[in-house]
């Protein structure tokens, strides 16, 4: 009998010897067709994701396992607020 461990990290379910699925974002022009709607804060200790999508790649087209995404300029608007340390790089 084969037993897999399981790890729970940064909000993700993996188990070892299993492939993790890919974290991707795709940035959409308008807040109403976004998931995300992304504040950037310089205070650290203000970001609400943990670094859940610092490993996420951006891509260029939409596909299904893409999270939409949109920035903007005021924190109320926003439902993710997070530190530009613990986010992709465009």
């Amino acid at each position: 009998m084969k037993v897999l461990a399981v790890t729970l990290a940064a909000g993700a379910l993996t188990a070892v010897g299993l492939p993790a699925t890919a974290c991707t974002l795709y940035r959409v022009l308008s807040a109403e067709q976004a998931e995300l709607r992304v504040y950037f804060t310089r205070f650290e200790g203000e970001d609400t994701t943990g670094g859940r999508y610092a490993d996420c790649d951006i891509v260029a087209r939409p596909n299904d396992e893409a999270t939409t995404y949109w920035v903007t300029r005021f924190r109320q608007d926003a439902n993710v607020v997070v530190h530009p340390d613990n986010w992709p790089e465009d």
